[in-house]
């Protein structure tokens, strides 16, 4: 199976509010998980081990 890619484009500042830090970290996580190949039960549990990681925060 051929793979298709995109090209994106993700401004930063260090002046975001952390609310979007957290958001754009997740991002990145969800898109280097996809390329890793892994089953939605290893990708579910590395999520879950980040999100615990940061003291349970979760603001989706």
């Amino acid at each position: 199976m051929e793979k298709k890619y995109t090209i994106g484009k993700v401004s930063f500042s260090q002046e975001m509010p952390d609310a979007s830090k957290l958001w754009l970290e997740r991002l990145v996580e969800r898109i280097l998980l996809r390329e890793l190949d892994v089953d939605v039960s290893t990708e579910a549990k590395l999520i879950n081990y980040s999100t615990k990681k940061l003291g349970g925060k979760n603001e989706e």
